[in-house]
């Protein structure tokens, strides 16, 4: 039975993501980029969330395993403000 991995990584400029424990043998089986859109206003000078939208992308197609603790997206999906997550199998 093979085991499944979930990592949650900060986003960042497309390039190499740093997921230790994932090897060149595992599976990428989905990555998503996940982005928090909101608004808010201010009330006696204190910001309050007014909504949220969360916001998902499936961006697997631009990530490869690149070599041992490292997945790389280069040229693909700037992930800056928001989340990656990051779904493979052993």
């Amino acid at each position: 039975m093979k085991q499944i991995e979930v990592v949650v990584s900060d986003g960042a400029t497309a390039g190499n993501f740093t997921i230790t424990g994932i090897q060149p043998s595992n599976t990428l089986k989905k990555v998503y980029f996940v982005k928090i859109n909101s608004t808010g206003v201010t009330i006696l000078s204190i910001p309050v969330l007014q909504t949220s939208n969360l916001d998902s992308t499936d961006i697997t197609s631009e990530f490869s395993i690149t070599a041992a603790n490292t997945v790389n997206n280069s040229g693909g999906t700037n992930t800056t403000g928001g989340v990656v997550v990051f779904i493979y199998s052993h």
